[in-house]
């Protein structure tokens, strides 16, 4: 999950935040299947940093409680973390 997230950091601000989320789902190197979700928002002022959060779940008993990541990145790509 962690790499997943990380990876997106540098594009986030490539996003359409008018929409704020990112849905997809992939088949992992062990064959489940497994659902992603990314929301991007601003996280103090329109404009400035924003916060990415990303879920990964199984679709099944997962579902009811996803892996999540977030952090703040700032428009010059500063990578501020948690």
């Amino acid at each position: 999950m962690n790499s997943k997230v990380s990876r997106l950091a540098p594009s986030v601000f490539s996003l359409n935040l008018s929409t704020g989320q990112l849905r997809k789902k992939i088949i992992g190197k062990d064959g489940a299947h497994y659902q992603i979700e990314i929301e991007v928002f601003w996280d103090n002022r329109r404009g400035g940093a924003i916060r990415v959060i990303g879920s990964v779940d199984d679709g099944q008993s997962r579902a009811a409680v996803p892996l999540t990541e977030d952090f703040v990145i700032t428009p010059s790509g500063t990578f501020l973390g948690k």
